[in-house]
C-alpha cells in the first residue's frame, strides 16, 4: 500500500482513497496477461458517467455513426482537385460499399497550410467550392471531418534565411488573443516550435479561460459547421490536455489541476451545442483518448500503433470498445502490421485513397517527366517537404519550361547561400500487384547540374522493410543532361518505395524524365504500371464489409474479452525514434483478438499481417487448434 500523501510543488495532496497493488496468478492453461488487469479495471470504469451506456445505444449519436462506418483521409492535394475526390467516391466507394456510411476526414484544408491556425478560412481550395465538394459528398453517404489545430495560435510559419516568415500572425495574436495565453511559471508567454511549422513558432490559449472556449465555439467550429460539416476532432489537445498554465488573470488555480478536467467537459458540451445549432447531428472528438470524455465524443483518434513498445498493449480500446469507436488516424496505406492490427483490434477501417482506386492504368512513378503541374506551382504526385527533425528544408523547387531534356517542363531545385536544403519526394505504393518482392527494377533519370557546392543526388529508399537504397548522383556541370539509373531489388514486406530528390549546400540542379521499370530476364524493361487492384485493395474491401457486415456485432460493437493463448512465427518491424537509429522490433505475422456480441455470442478474429500463408496455433481451456490464414486474410470464427 502506498502513502496517500503526495508532494506537489503548490503543497500537499491527500488522496482519499489508497492504493494498493497486487499480483495475478493464472494457470498452465489460462496464464495471466494484461488482459487480466484490464478486466478488473473494466468492471469499475463502465460503471462511471462516462461509460454506462454501449455506443450502439447512444441516443445522442446519430443512427449513421452508429451504422459501423469506415473512414477515409484526403489531403491538401486531393482537395486542390474536388472532382477527383468526387469520383473517388462515386466511381469507388459508392461501388463497392453502397450501403456503408464513410466519415471523410480531411488534412490540409488550412488557409496557410496543414496544421497552420487559427486563420483558417477561407479553407481550401475556397469556401465554396470546399461547401459543394462536402455537400454533394454527403449525398453519397460521406460526413465531413475536419481536425483544427486545437488551442494551437501560429504566431510564425515558414522560416527563410534571413529570418523573416512566409507568414506571421503576431501582430494579430497580440491584437486578440495575448491575454488568453497559456503562461509557464516565471510569467513568460509558453511557445513552442513544433516541426511543422517549418521553423516557425505557436502560442496556446488556456481553455481555462472563458474566452477561449467561446472563442473555439464562436469562431472555429462554427463556420466549419456552416461549411457542412457534421464532425469535428479538437486536435494538439492531446486527450484534453494542453500545457499547465500559470497566467494570474485566468480563473483557474495555477499550473496543473482539476480545472483542466472540468473545463474541457465544459469545452467539449458547448462546442457540441454551438455546432449543433446548424449541424442537428454533430459529432465532436479530440486527439488521443481520455477517458473523462468518452460519454461527450462520438469517435476516439487512437495512435497504439505509434508505440515504441515490444507488444501493441490496446488497453483503451479493450476497455471500451463497445462504449467509443476508435481509428488509427495515421495508417500509411499498404502497411500490413499496422493495418492488421487495427483489423483484429476492431477498429474503424481506415483508408488511404489512391487515384489506381479507380483502375486508371498509369506509370506507378506518378509524374515521373514533371508535366502535369499544380495550381500552387508544384507537381502532381510530388511533395515538398518542409522540415525534418526540426531541421527546416528552405530551399525551392521550380517549374522550369526554359530549361528540360524533353517535354514541356522540368522540375529546378535551388538552394541559396544560407539555405540548408530542399527535398522533393515521392512515395510509390508497391503493395497493389504491380510489383514482386526479390524482382529487379531499375530507377533512371535525366539529371542536369548548373553549380553545387557539394555532391547531391536523386535517393530511393524502402518502407516498411530492410532493404538496401540507392541513389542517381547529379553529374558535374560540364556534363550537361546525363542519363543516371540505378537496378534494385524489391525486400519480402517493403510497402513503398520513397524516390527523394535531395539538394543541399548552395546549388542549382535539374531533372526530368525520371522512370521505374522492371528489368526482365532478357534484360529488356519496361515501365511498371500501377494495377489498380492488389492486395491492399483486396484487404480494405474485406475489412470493411466484416465491419459492417457479418462481423458488426463483434468487431463495431462488441465487448473485447481475453483472446486465446496463440503461438505464431514473428517478423521484424522497423521503428525509428527521434533522434536514433532505426532498429527492429518483433510484431506477430496474425494477430488475434476475441469478443461478445450483446448477446453473449463470442468470436475471435485472426488477421494474417503478411503476403504468404501462415500457421497459427490458438490454445484456450485445454483445447487446441491450429489453422492455416493465407495471405492478408482476414477471417471470423464464431
Amino acid at each position: 500500500m502506498t502513502s496517500r500523501r503526495l508532494g506537489f510543488d503548490t503543497g500537499d495532496v491527500v488522496q482519499a482513497y489508497d492504493l494498493v497493488t497486487g499480483g495475478f496468478e493464472g494457470t498452465p492453461d489460462d496464464p495471466c496477461t494484461w488482459h487480466d488487469a484490464a478486466d478488473l479495471y473494466r468492471a469499475w470504469a463502465q460503471k462511471q458517467a462516462w461509460a454506462t451506456k454501449p455506443f450502439r445505444d447512444r441516443d445522442d449519436i446519430p443512427a449513421w455513426m452508429r451504422d459501423a462506418p469506415a473512414m477515409v483521409r484526403f489531403t491538401r492535394e486531393w482537395l486542390k482537385d474536388p472532382d477527383r475526390i468526387r469520383a473517388w467516391m462515386r466511381d469507388y466507394w459508392k461501388r463497392e460499399f453502397p450501403a456503408a456510411p464513410l466519415v471523410t476526414a480531411y488534412w490540409g484544408w488550412e488557409k496557410i497550410g496543414m496544421w497552420v491556425g487559427p486563420d483558417y478560412f477561407p479553407v481550401v481550395p475556397d469556401d465554396a467550392t470546399f461547401a459543394q465538394l462536402v455537400s454533394d459528398l454527403k449525398a453519397l453517404g460521406s460526413h465531413a471531418f475536419p481536425w483544427p489545430s486545437g488551442y494551437h495560435w501560429t504566431l510564425t510559419f515558414d522560416k527563410r534565411p534571413d529570418g523573416t516568415f512566409a507568414w506571421d500572425d503576431r501582430a494579430r495574436f497580440e491584437r486578440i488573443a495575448a491575454p488568453h495565453a497559456v503562461c509557464n511559471r516565471d510569467g513568460a508567454r509558453y511557445v513552442r516550435t513544433p516541426f511543422w511549422l517549418r521553423g516557425g513558432d505557436c502560442a496556446c490559449l488556456c481553455g481555462g479561460d472563458p474566452w477561449t472556449r467561446n472563442w473555439w465555439n464562436r469562431d472555429i467550429c462554427l463556420p466549419l459547421a456552416k461549411l457542412g460539416c457534421e464532425m469535428f476532432q479538437v486536435d494538439q489537445v492531446v486527450g484534453g490536455l494542453y500545457p499547465a498554465c500559470w497566467a494570474k488573470g485566468h480563473p483557474h488555480g495555477p499550473g496543473e489541476g482539476l480545472w483542466k478536467s472540468q473545463t474541457f467537459l465544459d469545452q467539449l458540451r458547448t462546442m457540441r451545442e454551438t455546432m449543433r445549432t446548424v449541424q442537428p447531428d454533430a459529432i465532436v472528438g479530440v486527439e488521443e483518448p481520455n477517458e473523462f470524455f468518452n460519454h461527450l465524443v462520438g469517435i476516439q483518434d487512437y495512435r497504439d500503433c505509434e508505440s515504441l513498445a515490444d507488444e501493441w498493449a490496446s488497453v483503451f480500446n479493450y476497455i471500451y470498445h463497445d462504449r467509443l469507436p476508435c481509428f488509427q488516424s495515421n495508417i500509411r496505406r499498404g502497411n500490413r502490421i499496422w493495418q492488421a492490427h487495427a483489423a483484429a483490434d476492431g477498429q474503424i477501417p481506415f483508408l488511404t485513397p489512391s487515384e489506381r482506386d479507380l483502375g486508371d492504368a498509369s506509370p506507378a512513378l506518378v509524374n515521373g517527366r514533371f508535366e502535369d503541374v499544380t495550381a500552387t506551382g508544384g507537381f502532381r504526385g510530388w511533395g515538398k517537404l518542409g522540415s525534418y527533425n526540426g531541421v527546416s528544408y528552405d530551399g525551392r523547387l521550380f517549374v522550369d519550361a526554359a530549361t528540360k531534356h524533353d517535354g514541356a517542363r522540368a522540375i529546378r531545385l535551388e538552394v541559396k547561400a544560407g539555405e540548408t536544403a530542399v527535398h522533393v519526394a515521392q512515395n510509390v505504393d508497391l503493395t497493389d500487384g504491380s510489383f514482386r518482392a526479390g524482382g529487379t527494377y531499375r530507377l533512371s533519370g535525366w539529371l542536369k547540374t548548373g553549380h553545387a557546392s557539394r555532391p547531391n543526388s536523386v535517393n530511393f529508399c524502402f518502407l516498411g522493410a530492410n532493404g538496401k537504397g540507392g541513389s542517381l548522383p547529379f553529374p558535374k556541370p560540364e556534363a550537361g543532361w546525363a542519363h543516371v539509373s540505378r537496378d534494385f531489388e524489391v525486400p519480402a514486406g517493403a510497402n513503398h518505395l520513397r524516390v527523394m530528390m535531395h539538394v543541399a549546400g548552395e546549388a542549382t540542379v535539374w531533372v526530368d524524365g525520371m522512370a521505374l521499370e522492371e528489368v526482365r530476364a532478357d534484360g529488356s524493361t519496361r515501365e511498371v504500371v500501377r494495377s489498380g487492384r492488389g492486395p491492399y485493395d483486396a484487404f480494405m474491401k474485406r475489412w470493411v464489409a466484416l465491419y459492417h457486415g457479418e462481423g458488426r456485432d463483434w468487431l463495431a460493437h462488441g465487448r473485447s474479452v481475453k483472446p486465446p493463448r496463440m503461438t505464431c512465427a514473428t517478423q521484424p518491424y522497423m521503428v525509428t525514434p527521434p533522434g536514433e537509429k532505426p532498429y527492429a522490433l518483433q510484431k506477430p505475422v496474425v494477430f488475434c483478438n476475441a469478443y461478445e456480441a450483446h448477446d453473449g455470442r463470442r468470436a475471435v478474429v485472426l488477421v494474417n499481417a503478411t503476403d504468404e500463408a501462415q500457421t497459427v496455433t490458438l490454445d484456450e481451456k485445454g483445447t487446441r487448434r491450429t489453422l492455416r490464414l493465407a495471405a492478408d486474410e482476414i477471417r471470423l470464427l464464431k
